[in-house]
């Protein structure tokens, strides 16, 4: 279980330290997402790179070692534990900026072909 916060807190502090070295850099958005979100993502931002997510046979390895440890005399396992996925994000100057409020040439509503709702 102690490994398990370490892993959690070392990535956590690795999201933070991505986050922040990618607000601190200058260059443009290509050569920040290349160098902090394609080992994951790819560089064509499609997934599958070279970081894969953790296997059937990974998490089926840990539930038995987990269950080896903390299990009841009947089997049961009396935890809970908790999937974190963390996602790192800092904003650029060479990011497009969102349009001033009112800008818009058409109702959100009528673009998707929805009733708009007041909250009324």
């Amino acid at each position: 279980m102690k490994k398990a916060m370490i892993a959690a807190l070392a990535v956590s502090a690795w999201a933070a330290l991505v986050a922040a070295g990618a607000q601190a850099q200058e260059g443009d958005g290509k050569s920040l997402f290349l160098k902090n979100c394609a080992a994951c993502h790819q560089a064509n931002g499609k997934g599958a790179g070279p970081i894969k997510p953790l296997s059937r046979a990974v998490l089926a390895r840990a539930a038995q070692l987990y269950a080896e440890h903390h299990a009841e005399a009947d089997g049961r396992i009396p935890a809970t534990f908790e999937m974190v996925h963390l996602a790192g994000w800092a904003p650029h100057e060479s990011q497009q900026k969102p349009l001033a409020r009112g800008s818009a040439k058409m109702r959100l509503a009528d673009a998707l072909g929805v009733r708009e709702q007041t909250g009324e």
